[in-house]
């Protein structure tokens, strides 16, 4: 009886700690993006955020982009992505344009240790790290 006990507490601190090691998920989080398909960002570097009802925006280095998203089970879809128009020196562009070309439509995705990493079909990777989210 004394031994079911003793393994009945340490199966459930073990099941707590696993609770405590588990990597927030997507939704109302923000990621700084650090790089994509290999060439790191320059200043001002894009953002993401992934708002409540599966809503994504952010600034996309010169504009502001939005759109719906879905992620579950490792695998994240982009949809219905707008943004502003305002032109913008290089590089800023050439960053918008590979941001939002590499967000839109049907990713895989991680996230590990405050880092997010979105792996996209046509081998395009977005490197990510959180940030606080703005309240």
């Amino acid at each position: 009886m004394k031994s079911t006990i003793v393994a009945g507490a340490i199966l459930s601190a073990l099941a707590l700690a696993g609770c405590q090691d588990e990597e927030p998920g997507l939704e109302n989080s923000a990621w700084l993006v650090e790089e994509i398909a290999g060439a790191r960002m320059q200043a001002p570097v894009p953002t993401l955020e992934f708002r409540p009802e599966g809503r994504i925006g952010g600034k996309a280095s010169c504009n502001n982009y939005g759109g719906a998203y879905k992620a579950e089970d490792g695998k994240i879809a982009v949809s219905n992505m707008f943004a502003t128009k305002m032109a913008c020196p290089e590089p800023m562009m050439s960053q918008e344009r590979a941001l939002l070309a590499a967000l839109e439509g049907e990713n895989s995705y991680n996230l590990a240790g405050g880092t997010l990493t979105i792996d996209g079909a046509d081998g395009r990777r977005i490197v990510a790290r959180r940030v606080a989210v703005k309240g």
